[in-house]
């Protein structure tokens, strides 16, 4: 696990949120959620655990009976997202990276020095 901030490194790699959207290269993981609105990076310790409020907070909650905030109803929508339309998407292109990764490596392994 790592914290919010810590950064994406640059280069040609497989981070699947870089091969979603090279602009993600070189960026915070906080800074990757909430330029794409989708939760690349979930929390360790997610706001989305199933709660009741307590009796001094003054977030505003749903009524929806389960105990989570409306921004913890977004970040479970976004896993949802995430999960059935990016994550495909971008295992497809990090399959296809590691094959050319390893056919490059290959080539490079058949040079002489």
């Amino acid at each position: 696990y790592s914290p919010g901030t810590a950064v994406v490194p640059p280069g040609y790699g497989v981070e699947p949120s870089v091969l979603h959207d090279d602009d993600n290269a070189n960026r915070t993981l906080d800074d990757i959620v909430a330029r794409s609105g989708r939760p690349w990076y979930p929390k360790v310790w997610p706001h989305v655990l199933k709660r009741k409020p307590l009796q001094s907070s003054r977030r505003t909650w749903r009524s929806g009976g389960n105990g989570a905030s409306e921004e913890e109803e977004e970040e479970i929508e976004g896993l949802g997202k995430l999960v059935h339309e990016d994550m495909p998407r971008a295992e497809e292109l990090q399959r296809k990276r590691k094959k050319e990764i390893q056919r490059l490596l290959s080539m490079r392994g058949g040079q002489q020095y």
